[in-house]
């Protein structure tokens, strides 16, 4: 895959890192300023994962963009998850009977009225 990269230190302390990248037909031209740590971090990265910048930045925007997407999930689904369901205990068929039982435990409360 045919790529250029450049680290250029800034006279702020930030560097700016740029690139091109070549893949699968797709070309997008990134320009970001980094600080001097993140720099050092991005390149100990390429050096122990031995991959290359643009593998590493994509590989952050997917994760980034996978947490920043809403959820595609129910609302059912983000209960269960959240250990909502089953958390309490109640009659087996309360779902059909909580007015007669709600009734019934008013009527002990107040009285017939």
């Amino acid at each position: 895959m045919p790529r250029a990269a450049a680290v250029h230190s800034a006279l702020d302390g930030s560097a700016r890192v740029s690139y091109d990248t070549y893949d699968r037909g797709f070309a997008m031209r990134i320009n970001a300023r980094l600080t001097d740590e993140l720099t050092r971090e991005l390149m100990a990265l390429e050096r122990t994962t031995c991959q290359s910048r643009s593998e590493i930045v994509r590989a952050a925007l997917e994760r980034y963009f996978d947490d920043a997407r809403p959820s595609e999930r129910s609302a059912g689904d983000a209960i269960h998850a959240a250990g909502l369901v089953g958390c309490g205990e109640a009659e087996a068929d309360l779902s059909g009977s909580y007015k007669s039982l709600l009734r019934e435990s008013l009527e002990r409360k107040h009285g017939h009225r």
